[in-house]
C-alpha cells in the first residue's frame, strides 16, 4: 500500500480512532445496507443496557425479537423526528421505551447510568457498501454509535491530486434514497 494512497489515509484515520479515540475497528461485512445499520451492535446494546425490557419483549416475541425490534427502530427513524430524536429519547416498542444510546451523566452518583454510558460502542468501519441497489459502491469511512451510522466521510488526498470537490461530486452522484443517505433517517453528517 502506497503511503500516499487513499487506502493508507483511511488506515491512518482508523488506527488513530482505535488507538486514541475509544473506537473499535469494524468489519464492513457486519453492515446491513437495507437497514443502514450494524444490527448486532444495536441489539447487543439494547440487551446489555436494558435487560428487563429485553426479557419482557423476548417473552412477547420469542426468537422474532431481533427482527421485530430492528423493524420498529427503522420505522421510528422514518418518522417526522428522525434518527436524532430516536438516539436522544429512544422509541416506543410494544408499550416500552427502548433506548439506543446512553449519554455521559453529569456526575458519577448513579453507577447504573455510568455503566450504561460505558456500554456504548463506537465503531469505525472502512469501505462500507452502503447501497443495496449498487452493492459495489462504498463509502470510505463511517462512524457508528451502537450500530447506528452517525458520520460518513469520503477521504481525498491532495498528494494524489484529489480535492474536496471530488468528494462533493461523489456525494452528489449517490442515490439519495440509499438508506444511509436518507435525510433524517440515518447518518447525521457527511464529510
Amino acid at each position: 500500500m502506497k503511503a500516499t494512497s487513499e487506502e493508507a489515509y483511511e488506515a491512518l484515520i482508523e488506527e488513530h480512532l482505535v488507538s486514541h479515540g475509544g473506537y473499535d475497528q469494524g468489519n464492513p461485512k457486519a453492515y446491513d445496507a437495507d437497514l443502514a445499520l450494524i444490527p448486532e451492535d444495536l441489539l447487543t446494546f439494547v440487551e446489555k443496557t436494558q435487560p428487563k425490557v429485553w426479557a419482557k419483549q423476548q417473552q412477547i416475541h420469542g426468537s422474532d425479537l431481533p427482527k421485530t425490534l430492528l423493524t420498529a427502530f427503522d420505522k421510528a427513524t422514518k418518522g417526522p423526528k428522525g434518527v436524532l430524536d430516536v438516539i436522544r429519547h429512544g422509541f416506543k416498542f410494544y408499550g416500552q421505551t427502548v433506548r439506543v444510546a446512553a449519554f455521559q451523566p453529569a456526575h458519577g452518583l448513579n453507577p447504573e447510568v455510568e455503566e450504561q454510558y460505558r456500554a456504548n460502542v463506537l465503531r469505525v468501519v472502512r469501505q462500507v457498501h452502503h447501497d443495496p441497489k449498487q452493492p459495489k459502491d462504498s463509502t470510505d469511512v463511517v462512524l457508528f454509535l451502537n450500530g447506528i451510522p452517525i458520520v460518513t466521510a469520503e477521504l481525498k488526498n491532495a498528494m494524489t491530486s484529489q480535492k474536496a470537490s471530488h468528494a462533493k461530486q461523489q456525494y452528489r452522484e449517490r442515490d439519495p434514497d440509499a438508506p444511509l443517505f436518507q435525510f433524517k433517517r440515518r447518518a447525521l453528517v457527511h464529510f
